[in-house]
């Protein structure tokens, strides 16, 4: 279950309910970012969650995606990469 620090942003679900992943998926998070271009607290706080979400399914099964690595790359957050705040989300619990 999401966190409420998360319910701001559970309306823009919608969006990936046609893939049937569940609001905990840490992918559903990952992609909502690029929903919110311009609106970079609202895609911070979306890939924080992603990226918490991420850790803790790691600590489960550590074959499972990092997030937190694939956003440092990923050309879709270019516009967030260089924020400290991004810095912060990606570093290393």
């Amino acid at each position: 279950m999401a966190n409420a620090s998360s319910r701001s942003v559970l309306p823009w679900l919608s969006l990936r309910c046609s893939a049937c992943l569940p609001p905990d998926s840490p992918e559903i998070w990952h992609d909502l970012p690029q929903a919110a271009q311009n609106k970079q607290a609202e895609a911070l706080q979306s890939l924080g969650v992603a990226i918490e979400l991420s850790r803790q399914r790691l600590r489960a099964d550590p074959k499972s995606a990092n997030l937190a690595t694939i956003a440092a790359t990923d050309p879709r957050f270019l516009g967030l990469q260089n924020l400290p705040e991004f810095q912060r989300l990606i570093a290393a619990p």
